[in-house]
């Protein structure tokens, strides 16, 4: 089996990164270098940069935070590389002679987390779950989830107060504007939809559905007209590409028609080896 071929095995192996998508793991591939270790070498030490996550192939390592408590592990460590903790936590030891899987912070796994969000929640855990600097990781966490708070409560409120003031300044002034009673009552419609989408203060569907429903119900069109575009071969086509380009996405396969391509245009160009390794790397 080729080093490609075990790279790929073990990934799709792990509880939680083969969750993700195979786009996402295609990516990673390039990125990840397979190393031994032998018995009793020091792989990292405590407070260094947490620069890799570790995937073990054969073999186990001893991981002590200096608290008197330690732990072996056959299957992953260094979960603080896909997290926002900036240090390794423990010491790693090879126990026995030891293959593992290199994966780098940046950028396969920063890459892998951007498209599968719900993976660092995941590895939060996994590391709470080896009981090492547990106060270390809240102190890491508590900046963050402040700032984020501040930053969601402050957008909300603008947007939801926009939501609410553009319809009636509308109402209010659409006369002095030269606007008739039903030009009114869609132009505040139009901005209080726009407002909810631009915040992203609901669900991206809703804000359209909400201005459908209601110049329906306010009569401002007649229903054949604002429905029409739902019964059109226009719409069902488009949502047929939307669906097949979604597809051939997630299933990582435009991914691989791109590595393809790549491959023969760099044959039928006659460039170097090592720079198409480089174009096909980046």
């Amino acid at each position: 089996m080729s080093v490609t071929d075990r790279i790929a095995s073990r990934l799709n192996k792990d509880p939680i990164i083969s969750e993700s998508q195979n786009e996402s793991l295609a990516r990673m591939v390039r990125n990840i270098r397979e190393v031994r270790y032998e018995a009793g070498e020091q792989i990292y030490s405590k407070g260094e940069a947490a620069e890799y996550l570790y995937l073990i192939l054969e073999g186990t390592i001893k991981l002590d935070a200096g608290s008197g408590k330690a732990i072996t592990s056959t299957d992953r460590f260094g979960e603080e590389a896909a997290t926002d903790v900036p240090f390794y936590l423990s010491d790693a030891v090879a126990e026995t002679e030891i293959f593992v899987h290199l994966i780098p912070r940046s950028p396969s796994l920063r890459g892998l987390i951007d498209h599968n969000s719900d993976l660092s929640a995941k590895f939060y855990f996994a590391l709470l779950a080896k009981d090492f600097g547990k106060a270390e990781i809240e102190e890491t966490l508590a900046p963050t989830g402040e700032k984020a708070a501040n930053k969601g409560t402050w957008f909300e409120l603008v947007g939801w107060s926009l939501t609410i003031l553009t319809p009636m300044l509308v109402l209010y002034f659409g006369e002095d504007l030269g606007l008739d009673k039903e030009s009114k009552t869609f132009l505040a419609i139009f901005g209080a939809a726009v407002s909810m989408w631009v915040f992203e203060l609901v669900k991206e569907f809703l804000p359209a559905l909400f201005a459908i429903l209601l110049i329906l119900i306010l009569g401002l069109a007649p229903t054949d007209v604002v429905l029409s575009g739902f019964s059109s071969s226009g719409f069902f086509m488009a949502m047929s590409i939307l669906g097949l380009g979604t597809v051939i996405v997630l299933s990582g396969l435009s991914f691989r028609f791109l590595l393809w391509l790549l491959r023969y245009l760099c044959i039928w160009m006659g460039l170097p080896s090592n720079i198409c390794g480089q174009i096909i790397r980046y």
